[in-house]
Protein backbone atom coordinates (compact mmCIF):
# COMPACT_ATOMS: atom_id res chain seq x y z
CA UNK A 1 0.00 0.00 0.00
CA UNK A 2 1.56 3.50 -1.08
CA UNK A 3 2.12 5.65 2.21
CA UNK A 4 -0.26 8.57 0.67
CA UNK A 5 -2.83 5.96 0.75
CA UNK A 6 -2.08 4.75 3.90
CA UNK A 7 -2.01 8.08 5.41
CA UNK A 8 -5.60 8.96 3.63
CA UNK A 9 -7.01 5.92 5.58
CA UNK A 10 -6.06 6.74 8.80
CA UNK A 11 -7.63 9.87 8.41
CA UNK A 12 -10.51 8.41 7.29
CA UNK A 13 -10.41 6.28 11.00
CA UNK A 14 -10.07 9.30 13.15
CA UNK A 15 -13.09 11.02 11.38
CA UNK A 16 -14.95 7.86 11.51
CA UNK A 17 -14.74 6.36 14.81
CA UNK A 18 -11.96 8.54 17.12
CA UNK A 19 -13.18 12.45 16.81
CA UNK A 20 -17.09 11.00 17.56
CA UNK A 21 -15.71 8.93 20.88
CA UNK A 22 -13.72 12.28 22.11
CA UNK A 23 -16.85 14.48 22.10
CA UNK A 24 -19.05 11.79 23.80
CA UNK A 25 -16.76 10.82 26.31
CA UNK A 26 -16.07 14.24 26.74
CA UNK A 27 -19.64 14.71 28.01
CA UNK A 28 -19.19 11.69 30.00
CA UNK A 29 -16.43 12.56 32.03
CA UNK A 30 -17.34 16.66 32.42
CA UNK A 31 -21.13 15.53 33.40
CA UNK A 32 -21.77 18.46 30.55
CA UNK A 33 -25.87 17.24 29.97
CA UNK A 34 -26.86 20.75 27.92
CA UNK A 35 -27.90 18.79 25.35
CA UNK A 36 -28.91 22.22 23.09
CA UNK A 37 -29.85 21.72 19.05
CA UNK A 38 -28.39 24.14 16.78
CA UNK A 39 -27.92 24.29 13.30
CA UNK A 40 -24.05 24.29 14.51
CA UNK A 41 -24.86 21.12 16.36
CA UNK A 42 -26.69 19.29 13.58
CA UNK A 43 -23.16 20.64 11.24
CA UNK A 44 -20.53 19.17 13.26
CA UNK A 45 -23.24 15.90 14.19
CA UNK A 46 -23.00 15.21 10.39
CA UNK A 47 -19.61 16.77 9.03
CA UNK A 48 -17.67 13.66 10.11
CA UNK A 49 -19.47 11.25 8.09
CA UNK A 50 -19.75 13.56 4.86
CA UNK A 51 -16.01 14.24 5.16
CA UNK A 52 -15.26 10.24 5.38
CA UNK A 53 -17.80 9.94 2.31
CA UNK A 54 -15.49 12.54 0.52
CA UNK A 55 -12.14 10.19 2.20
CA UNK A 56 -13.36 7.18 0.44
CA UNK A 57 -14.18 8.37 -3.05
CA UNK A 58 -11.58 10.85 -3.68
CA UNK A 59 -9.24 10.43 -1.36
CA UNK A 60 -8.57 6.41 -1.40
CA UNK A 61 -10.61 6.01 -4.90
CA UNK A 62 -12.70 3.37 -3.44
CA UNK A 63 -16.24 2.85 -4.45
CA UNK A 64 -18.73 2.35 -1.54
CA UNK A 65 -19.64 -1.11 -2.72
CA UNK A 66 -16.23 -1.94 -0.93
CA UNK A 67 -17.59 -1.78 1.88
CA UNK A 68 -20.29 -3.98 1.26
CA UNK A 69 -23.43 -1.31 0.17
CA UNK A 70 -24.71 -3.89 -2.08
CA UNK A 71 -27.97 -4.05 -3.95
CA UNK A 72 -30.87 -4.95 -2.13
CA UNK A 73 -32.63 -8.44 -2.18
CA UNK A 74 -34.66 -10.85 -0.46
CA UNK A 75 -31.68 -12.08 1.29
CA UNK A 76 -31.22 -8.65 2.57
CA UNK A 77 -34.31 -8.58 3.96
CA UNK A 78 -34.16 -11.48 5.53
CA UNK A 79 -30.85 -9.98 7.36
CA UNK A 80 -32.49 -7.32 8.25
CA UNK A 81 -35.69 -9.10 10.09
CA UNK A 82 -33.08 -11.32 11.85
CA UNK A 83 -30.84 -8.72 13.24
CA UNK A 84 -33.66 -6.36 14.48
CA UNK A 85 -34.86 -9.81 16.40
CA UNK A 86 -31.83 -10.84 17.84
CA UNK A 87 -31.67 -7.06 19.09
CA UNK A 88 -34.70 -7.01 20.41
CA UNK A 89 -33.85 -10.16 22.22
CA UNK A 90 -30.72 -9.14 23.87
CA UNK A 91 -32.12 -5.34 24.99
CA UNK A 92 -34.83 -7.34 27.14
CA UNK A 93 -32.46 -9.51 28.45
CA UNK A 94 -29.98 -6.63 29.12
CA UNK A 95 -33.00 -4.63 30.60
CA UNK A 96 -33.96 -7.48 32.95
CA UNK A 97 -30.04 -8.51 34.20
CA UNK A 98 -29.96 -4.53 35.07
CA UNK A 99 -33.03 -4.87 37.30
CA UNK A 100 -32.14 -8.45 38.60
CA UNK A 101 -28.76 -6.94 39.83
CA UNK A 102 -30.44 -3.18 40.91
CA UNK A 103 -28.75 -1.22 38.44
CA UNK A 104 -30.23 1.63 36.95
CA UNK A 105 -29.14 3.02 33.49
CA UNK A 106 -29.08 6.56 34.80
CA UNK A 107 -30.37 9.70 33.04
CA UNK A 108 -30.88 10.06 29.73
CA UNK A 109 -30.51 13.60 28.68
CA UNK A 110 -29.65 12.98 24.94
CA UNK A 111 -32.78 10.84 24.62
CA UNK A 112 -35.31 13.16 26.55
CA UNK A 113 -34.12 16.28 24.50
CA UNK A 114 -34.81 13.99 20.71
CA UNK A 115 -38.01 13.42 22.03
CA UNK A 116 -39.22 16.90 21.97
CA UNK A 117 -38.41 16.94 18.33
CA UNK A 118 -41.12 16.00 15.87
CA UNK A 119 -41.52 12.31 14.71
CA UNK A 120 -40.22 13.19 11.51
CA UNK A 121 -37.05 14.83 13.17
CA UNK A 122 -37.16 11.81 15.23
CA UNK A 123 -37.07 9.90 11.79
CA UNK A 124 -34.14 11.32 10.51
CA UNK A 125 -32.05 10.66 13.82
CA UNK A 126 -32.65 7.20 13.73
CA UNK A 127 -32.06 7.30 9.83
CA UNK A 128 -29.16 8.72 10.20
CA UNK A 129 -27.64 7.32 12.77
CA UNK A 130 -28.20 4.02 11.23
CA UNK A 131 -26.12 5.02 8.52
CA UNK A 132 -23.39 7.10 9.59
CA UNK A 133 -22.83 4.42 12.35
CA UNK A 134 -22.91 1.60 10.32
CA UNK A 135 -20.54 3.00 7.91
CA UNK A 136 -17.70 4.50 10.48
CA UNK A 137 -17.51 1.29 12.95
CA UNK A 138 -18.45 -1.34 10.82
CA UNK A 139 -17.87 -1.19 6.94
CA UNK A 140 -15.17 1.23 7.30
CA UNK A 141 -13.54 1.02 10.74
CA UNK A 142 -13.25 -2.90 10.08
CA UNK A 143 -12.04 -3.04 6.82
CA UNK A 144 -9.35 -0.50 6.89
CA UNK A 145 -7.94 -1.19 10.48
CA UNK A 146 -7.44 -5.06 8.65
CA UNK A 147 -5.53 -3.41 6.08
CA UNK A 148 -3.33 -1.20 7.85
CA UNK A 149 -2.71 -3.74 10.56
CA UNK A 150 -3.22 -7.11 9.07
CA UNK A 151 -4.79 -8.08 12.23
CA UNK A 152 -8.66 -9.20 11.95
CA UNK A 153 -9.15 -9.72 15.73
CA UNK A 154 -7.75 -5.85 16.59
CA UNK A 155 -10.08 -4.43 13.41
CA UNK A 156 -12.88 -6.06 15.33
CA UNK A 157 -12.41 -5.74 18.83
CA UNK A 158 -11.46 -1.25 18.51
CA UNK A 159 -14.93 -0.61 17.07
CA UNK A 160 -16.79 -2.92 19.43
CA UNK A 161 -14.98 -0.35 22.13
CA UNK A 162 -15.36 3.03 20.53
CA UNK A 163 -18.58 2.30 19.21
CA UNK A 164 -19.90 2.00 22.94
CA UNK A 165 -17.34 5.01 24.26
CA UNK A 166 -18.96 7.00 21.48
CA UNK A 167 -22.39 6.67 23.16
CA UNK A 168 -21.34 7.80 26.41
CA UNK A 169 -22.98 11.13 25.55
CA UNK A 170 -26.22 9.12 26.21
CA UNK A 171 -26.01 9.53 29.97
CA UNK A 172 -24.18 6.63 31.62
CA UNK A 173 -21.37 4.05 31.37
CA UNK A 174 -24.29 1.59 31.28
CA UNK A 175 -25.33 2.58 28.02
CA UNK A 176 -21.21 2.15 27.09
CA UNK A 177 -21.97 -1.56 27.62
CA UNK A 178 -25.15 -1.50 26.00
CA UNK A 179 -23.49 -0.05 22.89
CA UNK A 180 -21.09 -2.13 22.88
CA UNK A 181 -23.61 -5.43 22.64
CA UNK A 182 -25.03 -4.42 20.07
CA UNK A 183 -22.18 -3.64 18.29
CA UNK A 184 -21.03 -7.25 18.73
CA UNK A 185 -24.59 -8.06 17.04
CA UNK A 186 -24.01 -6.04 14.21
CA UNK A 187 -20.55 -6.67 13.74
CA UNK A 188 -20.93 -10.56 14.01
CA UNK A 189 -23.66 -9.69 10.90
CA UNK A 190 -21.57 -8.01 8.83
CA UNK A 191 -18.56 -10.09 9.01
CA UNK A 192 -20.90 -13.15 7.61
CA UNK A 193 -22.51 -11.60 5.27
CA UNK A 194 -20.17 -8.40 4.18
CA UNK A 195 -23.91 -7.08 3.10
CA UNK A 196 -23.52 -3.53 5.20
CA UNK A 197 -26.89 -1.96 3.95
CA UNK A 198 -28.77 -4.74 5.57
CA UNK A 199 -26.71 -3.51 8.59
CA UNK A 200 -27.50 0.43 7.73
CA UNK A 201 -31.38 -0.64 7.80
CA UNK A 202 -31.68 -3.03 10.37
CA UNK A 203 -29.52 -0.26 12.98
CA UNK A 204 -31.63 2.71 11.29
CA UNK A 205 -35.20 0.49 12.11
CA UNK A 206 -33.83 -0.32 15.65
CA UNK A 207 -33.53 2.97 16.65
CA UNK A 208 -36.79 3.97 15.02
CA UNK A 209 -38.54 1.75 16.94
CA UNK A 210 -37.39 3.32 20.21
CA UNK A 211 -37.47 6.95 19.03
CA UNK A 212 -40.59 6.64 17.28
CA UNK A 213 -42.79 3.61 17.40
CA UNK A 214 -42.27 2.71 21.24
CA UNK A 215 -43.08 6.60 22.54
CA UNK A 216 -45.55 7.21 20.26
CA UNK A 217 -47.50 3.64 21.52
CA UNK A 218 -47.29 5.04 25.12
CA UNK A 219 -48.57 8.35 24.43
Amino acid sequence: MEPKIKLIKWIGLFFAIVLPVISATSRLWTHNTNYDFTIWSYIIYVLPTLILLVIIRFGENESFSSLGLLNFNLKTLGHIGLQIIICLVLNLIFINILNFINVSSGPEPMYAKIQQFPAWGRTLVAMWAGFSEELAYRGYAITRLQQLTGNKYLAILVPIILFGLGHAANGSLVHVAFAMLMGIIFIVFYLKTKNLLANIFAHSLFDFLFLVIIPAMRS
